[in-house]
This record gives C-alpha cells, structure tokens and sequence, in this order.
C-alpha cells in the first residue's frame, strides 16, 4: 500500500484574528468560521461576518469551495467542508486538497477516524499555528485508488446521514412536545388562558431545600452507597443520572433527611436554573447539596406540567433573583414558596402527562438507537482504513 504524506498534496491554510472592538470588520457578507461553527460534515453559515476591510486586517484569506476545515483548538468532533467560500478564525486550519489523485471527502473520513492521534485539545502547544500545521502535513494518507477512495466516502457519508436524520428527529421531537404544551397552556409568560394563579407552597404538598453545601465523603465505603440526585447530571430533564456516593456516618444521617419520592420535582439552585427535573420512580434517591425540591398536591398539580413550568422564561428571571440573594441564605422555602404559578385544571395537566410520557418513551428509543449508529459507524471507519493501511 502507498501511503502519501497530507503536506504533498494538500495546503495547509492558517487562520487570522480579528479585533472584536473594530466595527467596520464585522457585520459584513463574508462568513467567519470559527471552531464553534464546525459540526456535520459541510458548511454554508458562521455565526459571525466580516467585511471586506475586517479580511484584510485580519491576515486570513478567503478560502475557495471544498477546503476541509479542522478545528485545532478543542477535542476534534467533527471535520467539514465549506460549500461558499469562507475565512477562518486562528482557532481553525484548512487543508485545501491541489492533486487530482485525492478525494477531499476521503480525507475528511480519514482525518475523523484519527481524530484521537492528532492531539488537539487546546493545549499551549496546539495553540501554535506552527505545530498545528505541521501535525496535519506530517499525517500519512494510504493512497487508493480515486474510485475507491470515493467508495468508501460515500459509504461512510450514507451512515452519517442515518445518524443525522436521527438527530434531527428527536430535535422535531422536543420541539412538537414544546409545542403541544405551548397549545395547551398559553405561554406561561403572558397566560393568555387566564388560568388560576397559585403560589408554589400552595401547590405542594413539600417544600424544601437540599444540604446547605458539600457533604463529607467516606474514603472507604462504610455503608452501601447511596444515589444523590443532581439536576445539572439528568437526561432530557426527565431521568435522573444518579450518582451513587459514600458517605460518612454524619453525612448519611444528614442526607436521610431529604427523601425524594417519585413524583417530586428538583430544581438546582447553582448555575443553570432551568435544570428543573421530576423523579420517575421511587428508588431512594437523596436529594443532591444545593437543590430545592418539591411534592406536588396531586390534586392540585401533575409533576411532568410543573417542571416544565419552572424550566421555561417564567421562572428564569425570577429564580435566576432568588438563588442569588443574600436572603436565600435562611430563607428559600418562604421565598420560592410565594412564587406564583399559572395553575389549569388536574384533568388537562394529566392529559398533558400522558402525552408527554408516549413522546419521552419515543425519544428514549431514538436516542438509544443513536448511540448504536454511532457506534456501528465508529466501527465502520475503523474498519474501512485499517482494511487500506493492510492493504
């Protein structure tokens, strides 16, 4: 097998810097990639634009259709190429492919499917554009032939598209759930259903805060470990990750003081609060250091309607005030108790669940079907060039 050096065939093209600061370089009509933008396998649209004068400053070149842009300032996910021409950020390198003995999609695959030895993952050293490019010119490429090299891009392209269409079916997902209770509900913004008003500690039968801050672990286990809750660790905002931790005999006979059942909705109260989650079944979770939960009135509210509730813009604003107050420091039950929720009837709330129980178990089935893809593909690739290194 001949193998063939990428810098012989290919350019490598650096990327520039722009000053953020200079408004005549940007808003203009020439995409500027950066390594945010690259995910799939080709690309017609950048976040941001430059002009004309903001290409000139910025030391990058307007990169001709079909260059293959490599990301070389994180973990390399994914590799495309630009169906328009484009400039690119510092953060990115292009290989423009110049002989007529390579497929540009073949090198693309082959780039992915080595995507672990090309070390780039943001470190000082594959920050320098020298080391960058001269990783990518130094790889060694088995030269098939052209048809063949086309043959097994396009095999591999089809798989990607499976994956992909995937993809974008649980993204139709999410948004057809959005929608349904858009439709049902109003936006709990506005209310524009006139819907009942009732404060959270009116609704719930249970209000209460998690461990005021980290609990001691246990080096060695002198108990049988216990799943804590974290809302920032669940899946969809449905399924907890539990994590199972031990702790000491003071951290334990603390903890055991916040039982969760199923059915109680959790809300962090550090970072993103809309991470707003409802225990699916009873396994003796404990509820995680700095979480809030609550056990709704099943009389009064469905905990599938009431997470989603506090994990739209209703609560954002609000929540994002509370959980940075000095005065949550003694007082979050009383606080986020007064915090007012539209409230439809038990009976619409429940035909709401149910809907979106049928629409999560779909998702679930997706998703796992996603992450055999994936793995089949990765198997795919692997085997498609160890067969024309051997070759």
């Amino acid at each position: 097998m001949k193998f063939v050096r990428l810098g012989d065939v290919a350019r490598i093209v650096c990327g520039g810097s722009l000053d953020r600061s200079s408004s005549s370089c940007w808003n203009g009509t020439i995409p500027w990639v950066t390594a945010k933008d690259i995910h799939g396998a080709r690309i017609n649209y950048s976040l941001d634009r430059i002009t004309e004068f903001g290409l000139k400053e910025s030391a990058s070149n307007l990169l001709p259709v079909g260059s293959i842009l490599v990301p070389v300032s994180m973990t390399l996910n994914d590799i495309v190429i630009n169906d328009v021409p484009v400039a690119i950020d510092k953060d990115v390198k292009a290989v423009i492919v110049e002989s007529l003995d390579v497929d540009r999609n073949y090198i693309r695959k082959f780039l992915l499917s080595r995507a672990s030895d090309l070390g780039f993952s943001g470190t000082e050293e594959t920050k320098n554009d020298r080391h960058a490019t001269e990783v990518l010119a130094d790889i060694d490429i088995p030269l098939l032939p052209l048809e063949e090299q086309r043959r097994i891009a396009l095999i591999l392209g089809k798989a990607d598209a499976i994956c992909e269409n995937r993809c974008a079916t649980l993204k139709l997902a999410d948004n057809f759930l959005h929608s349904i209770f858009l439709d049902m509900f109003g936006d709990p913004v506005t209310n524009p259903k006139k819907w009942p008003i009732l404060p959270l500690k009116v609704v719930a039968e249970v209000l209460q805060i998690g461990p005021a801050g980290p609990l001691p672990q246990s080096k060695e286990p002198i108990m049988d470990e216990m799943p804590v809750v974290y809302p920032a660790h669940a899946i969809d905002g449905e399924i907890f990750c539990k994590k199972s931790l031990p702790f000491s005999k003071e951290s334990h006979a603390q903890l055991i003081t916040y039982p969760l059942l199923k059915g109680d909705v959790v809300i962090s109260r550090r970072g993103e609060v809309r991470r707003c989650v409802v225990v699916t079944k009873d396994d003796n979770y404990l509820c995680g250091s700095g979480s809030l939960f609550m056990r709704p009135d099943p009389l009064v509210m469905e905990a599938v309607f009431l997470a989603q509730m506090l994990s739209g813009d209703l609560a954002k604003a609000a929540f994002d005030w509370m959980f940075k107050s000095v005065l949550m420091q003694n007082s979050d039950e009383a606080i986020v108790g007064n915090f007012c929720v539209p409230t439809p009837p038990i009976a619409v709330q429940n035909r709401y669940a149910k809907i979106h129980d049928k629409i999560i178990l779909i998702k679930e089935k997706l998703a796992s079907e996603l992450v055999q893809s994936n793995v089949l593909i990765k198997n795919l690739t692997a085997s498609a060039f160890s067969m024309s290194e051997s070759a």
